[in-house]
């Protein structure tokens, strides 16, 4: 089974702006700013990639089929700026949370999560780290380039946001 972990990643050759070798924080608006009128609420950087996010991966099938395989491990970004990682084991044990912290977006391409509790990683505890993404509204696909902790492989994570519809998979069954 899966479970995300995240990393710096020095990589990527755009990183975000920098001052005292620290990416810049966008100023996160607090939840009465982003209150429109009417009630209405007005989006915050974090709003973009808020969510629950499944992770999928992407396999090779016996005829040479790419395929889809959806993990039962879920990301879930809040508009407040938190997140929790999840995952759901088998059908004889409960769910259990992963990962639980606070991300910012820091730009179109980067955003940042500081991870409070892990059971996954208890060494990202209290430490800030930064992950390029790349979000295709439209087909509602982010996907996550980094680098794990003592690792010079770089990682990629695909993830598919859950939406409140039927999937057309099961909607022909």
């Amino acid at each position: 089974m899966a479970l995300t972990l995240f990393a710096i990643s020095p990589l990527f050759a755009q990183q975000p702006d920098m001052q005292d070798g620290q990416p810049q924080a966008q100023q996160q608006p607090t939840r009465q700013q982003r209150r429109g009128g009417q009630g209405q609420q007005m989006l915050s950087p974090n709003f973009r990639l808020a969510g629950v996010w499944q992770q999928v991966q992407i396999y090779t099938d016996s005829a040479g089929q790419a395929q889809e395989l959806f993990l039962p491990v879920w990301k879930v970004l809040q508009g407040d700026g938190h997140f929790t990682n999840f995952v759901m084991t088998y059908y004889k044990a409960p769910a259990f949370i992963t990962q639980e912290g606070d991300f910012r977006v820091v730009s179109d391409k980067y955003y940042s999560e500081r991870t409070r509790q892990s059971v996954v990683a208890p060494e990202l505890v209290g430490v800030e780290v930064m992950m390029e993404y790349t979000l295709d509204e439209e087909k509602g696909e982010m996907i996550l380039r980094f680098m794990l902790p003592n690792s010079e492989q770089p990682q990629t994570e695909r993830w598919r946001r859950v939406r409140l519809e039927v999937p057309q998979q099961l909607r022909t069954q």
